[in-house]
């Protein structure tokens, strides 16, 4: 009798044991198919290169008719200005970092996005959109930001040399 009792003992440990793993095994989170790029969501940045006391605009289009919003992720290294064209509504959500473009109905999906960087750096960009629960994103576009004093172009430079030259020869009395 005493075995009996031992072996059910056993028995409902066992299976409990097997329905916490099992259990924890559910609630671990699986891993999806790695985003993929789509070739119908665009981003393109102009100028790419510039220092940090000017302004870019961001680009997006969205070629796909099923596409309703697209988001841009955002960090502390720029400020988004305005939203210069197209017909989309765009939000800013402060709390997740990211610009929310709502797409028109039946309008072209375009949106110039205004934006001033605040360090300077290498910045990459892109855009995302949801396709059937799968998170769908455009190619990166790099943004090149650079201290003022290196954005100066090397003929800005020897024109601010030859300058200060001719004042200085001008002071000489040559």
């Amino acid at each position: 009798m005493q075995i009996i009792k031992k072996r059910k003992v056993i028995a409902f440990l066992l299976i409990g044991i097997a329905l916490l793993a099992f259990l924890w095994l559910a609630s671990i989170p699986t891993l999806q198919a790695a985003n993929e790029q789509a070739d119908d969501l665009v981003v393109t940045v102009d100028p790419d290169s510039k220092s940090v006391t000017q302004i870019f605009n961001l680009t997006i289009k969205d070629k796909n008719p099923n596409d309703s919003k697209v988001i841009v992720p955002l960090n502390g290294n720029f400020t988004f200005i305005d939203s210069l064209e197209g017909g989309s509504t765009v939000t800013k959500d402060e709390a997740k970092q990211q610009l929310i473009i709502d797409w028109p109905e039946g309008g072209e999906k375009k949106a110039v996005l205004k934006f001033k960087a605040t360090t300077y750096g290498t910045y990459t960009l892109r855009a995302y959109t949801i396709r059937d629960t799968q998170m769908v994103t455009s190619a990166p576009v790099e943004i090149n930001y650079e201290a003022e004093a290196q954005a100066d172009s090397k003929e800005a430079v020897d024109a601010k040399t030859e300058k200060a030259a001719e004042k200085k020869n001008n002071a000489n009395g040559n």
